[in-house]
């Protein structure tokens, strides 16, 4: 399984910086909003969620006239509060998908890398692994320059013990 998946992140990077070079037309911007957080095993939640903060940066490259691919960089923080204890893991994630828009509504999917920079788990005795994917899906809506957005990650990577990182996303974001 873990071939599998890097051998996927390495298709989709290439195929990305060939989607990069041969496009014509290129939006940047910031984005950052709420995010709430739960830990999974076995498609159950462990504990209660976690309430935290998203930020980062990204890029669309026109592909045809409606679709997109987005890229960018992006600070996370996932966890859960767990048996009384908070479990945080801090990540900078790097986001590869598609956007397809219709007027000023659009969707987007995709999957996410992030790599661990910081944990917070006192009571745990073992370290969650140092990498992390997600498979992620969304909508939003631009005004002007800015935009509205809710993003779905579902877990894909076992961090610890059994436990997968799920979350959602609200935020705002400005394009330029």
């Amino acid at each position: 399984m873990k071939k599998l998946i890097f051998i996927a992140i390495i298709t989709v990077m290439l195929f990305a910086t060939i989607i990069n070079a041969a496009s014509q037309e290129k939006k940047y911007g910031f984005r950052a909003g709420y995010q709430r957080s739960v830990m999974m095993m076995n498609s159950e939640q462990q504990g209660e969620s976690n309430g935290s903060y998203y930020l980062g940066a990204f890029r669309d490259a026109k592909m045809f006239p409606f679709m997109y691919f987005q890229s960018g960089l992006e600070f996370i923080q996932m966890g859960a509060k767990i048996d009384n204890s908070k479990y945080t893991l801090s990540y900078i994630g790097v986001p590869l998908g598609l956007k397809c828009k219709v007027g000023p509504i659009y969707g987007f999917g995709g999957a996410m890398v992030n790599f661990k920079v910081s944990e917070k788990a006192s009571p745990y005795d073992q370290k969650a692994k140092w990498y992390d994917t997600n498979a992620y899906l969304g909508a939003g809506i631009n005004v002007i320059m800015f935009s509205l957005e809710a993003k779905y990650m579902w877990g894909l990577t076992e961090v610890s013990n059994g436990l997968h990182n799920n979350g959602f996303q609200l935020g705002c974001g400005i394009r330029f």
